[in-house]
């Protein structure tokens, strides 16, 4: 039998972020599906940790996430 994913990580610009620069409520809805389906969600971004602090929380990450193009993990 196949296991079940655990974690999703995403990448914040040209995947979770529209034009404008914000999740859209289509994708947060999503997201906190997976997160009470038992999935764990987490960011993996080139963008520094500074600019990364507003996804976290409005995503409520509890998570390890990566940041900085792959040089910081928190």
């Amino acid at each position: 039998p196949m296991k079940r994913w655990r974690l999703v990580a995403l990448d914040l610009d040209g995947t979770l972020l529209d034009h404008e620069g914000n999740i859209s409520n289509e994708n947060q809805k999503w997201i906190r599906i997976a997160q009470q389906s038992g999935l764990e969600v987490t960011i993996a971004t080139g963008r520094p940790l500074r600019l990364t602090k507003t996804f976290l929380e409005l995503l409520d990450i509890k998570v390890p996430y990566v940041v900085a193009n792959g040089s910081e993990v928190w």
